[in-house]
């Protein structure tokens, strides 16, 4: 599956970007019920040593519009040093500017300068970014034409024949 033309490369320049579905939901139209806003990061960044590769983050942005931006610099630096290959989420993000200077490669629906009451709700369950249903160790493949899921069970034979299309 690929996801729709509303979620788009922030940063068509940078090569692709492929890695494992690390997956999560987000809100911030309100307060968390309680805790830390941030309290299930640490729980998100551990769970990259679970997947087969490289983390790509895919965050549902439960919100509809987007109340707040889902990462930023801060955000993309943290999963940056942690090993992840990029970002993708449903809702809009912030800080472009240090983040291209990052080269972290980010998929979104757009920009937007608000914080809000910014919190993850779930990590690792299911989530539906761009029309797609992404699950967790989803292999995502992202360029400058959007991202697509290969099937990990024909992973190996798409990297065998890509030559030829080049």
């Amino acid at each position: 599956g690929y996801m729709n033309g509303q979620i788009q490369s922030a940063f068509p320049e940078l090569p692709p970007m492929v890695g494992f579905a690390s997956t999560a939901a987000f809100r911030s139209d309100h307060a968390p019920a309680g805790g830390d806003a941030y309290g299930s990061l640490q729980a998100q960044l551990a769970g990259f040593e679970e997947l087969p590769g490289p983390a790509v983050v895919v965050f549902e942005d439960l919100d509809c519009p987007a109340v707040a931006a889902t990462f930023g610099e801060v955000m993309c630096s943290t999963y940056q040093g942690f090993g992840a290959s990029g970002l993708i989420t449903s809702g809009a993000g912030r800080d472009l500017e240090q983040v291209r200077a990052l080269e972290f490669p980010v998929f979104t629906s757009g920009t937007i300068c608000a914080h809000a009451y910014c919190h993850i709700l779930h990590i690792g369950l299911p989530v539906r970014v761009g029309g797609l249903s992404v699950h967790p160790g989803a292999l995502l493949h992202g360029d400058a034409n959007g991202v697509t899921e290969i099937p990990v069970e024909i992973a190996s034979e798409v990297a065998d024949i890509g030559d030829e299309f080049l």
